[in-house]
């Protein structure tokens, strides 16, 4: 093919090693007078303003980049553009612009944004000592990095979203309680009366059944657990509430009284103890004694027919609760 020398450059068209013939024009010119320049750029938190020339009128049409992220831009003329850092991490980040229709605009220095870590709000103000409540915490540039401190005590558990939001677990502090609790065990049972603010209650990691609840003051049902220490946690609107109790599930030792009985049924059996509740089962070995009468220190039953043996007594009720402070 003949080769037509050019004074300007040609576009040209490869198609396995063979050159295309251009049958009309294919001059393509890069022209100063259309390239667009970047000259300056200011920066007030996270708005940049850019100086320079052959900028686009049309705000979506002018692409602004601050490292490889987008800076939206709110304003533009031919000669200046204005532009909001969504959001990115901590650092300093060369700027460009690039123009729809004319290219990246050519600069004959590097210009740069600094990215600071910034807080601008934090929600809520104010919390119970006991901890236990998120803590939202508005800014500018958090990473994945980034660790949030409440009175030099590490808030746990943080999630960073879209740069300016963390969110993390206030935790309990030494300072003045935020709740005061009032525990009690009425004698007629295992329901346990609490005093203090808005909250929900734990037996160790079991939920306690609430039978009545006011804004003050809440009346559950203790769940059946084995026998141990359990901490008592009552978690507040506000947090975790202060000072925490424990729970102790146990039985007190027995005493039967008769010891002996007749084979056939009818004798009258009693048993003194603590921590009996409604739902309390009597058996001597495999034989039921049938209970008529109930109370938290004392069960009266009936014995049935069974073979002569020397039987273990075996009673299942409902624990009795012992409070500790700790």
């Amino acid at each position: 093919m003949t080769q037509i020398y050019h004074t300007v450059p040609q576009v040209e068209v490869l198609m396995g090693g063979t050159r295309s013939s251009c049958t009309e024009t294919c001059d393509f010119q890069w022209l100063p007078s259309l390239t667009p320049t970047l000259s300056s750029v200011s920066q007030a938190l996270m708005t940049l303003s850019i100086d320079g020339t052959g900028f686009s009128p049309i705000a979506s049409s002018n692409t602004v980049l601050v490292g490889s992220g987008s800076c939206t831009v709110t304003a533009a003329t031919t000669t200046r553009l204005t532009c909001t850092i969504p959001g990115a991490p901590t650092g300093t980040y060369p700027v460009s612009v690039i123009v729809a229709g004319s290219g990246q605009a050519l600069s004959s220095d590097t210009f740069t944004a600094t990215i600071a870590l910034q807080v601008t709000s934090i929600s809520p103000i104010r919390g119970g000592a006991g901890g236990g409540y998120t803590l939202t915490i508005s800014g500018t540039d958090f990473s994945s990095l980034s660790a949030a401190l409440v009175d030099n005590n590490i808030c746990t558990n943080p999630e960073v979203m879209n740069y300016t939001t963390i969110t993390c677990l206030v935790l309990s502090t030494a300072a003045s309680s935020n709740s005061v609790v009032d525990v009690v065990v009425p004698d007629s049972g295992n329901q346990i009366t609490i005093t203090g603010t808005t909250f929900r209650v734990l037996v160790g990691t079991t939920s306690a059944a609430v039978t009545s609840a006011s804004s003050t003051n809440i009346i559950f049902t203790a769940p059946t657990l084995a026998p141990g220490i359990y901490p008592l946690t009552v978690n507040t609107t506000n947090g975790f509430a202060r000072p925490q109790f424990q729970i102790e599930y146990r039985f007190y030792d027995q005493e039967v009284t008769p010891n002996v009985g007749s084979l056939y049924r009818g004798s009258d059996v009693y048993v003194q103890d603590q921590g009996f509740g409604s739902n309390t089962v009597v058996t001597f070995g495999a034989a039921p004694c049938t209970v008529l009468e109930v109370n938290f220190t004392r069960i009266h039953c009936k014995t049935t027919s069974a073979a002569p043996a020397v039987l273990l007594c075996r009673i299942l009720s409902q624990l009795h609760h012992r409070m500790h402070q700790q």
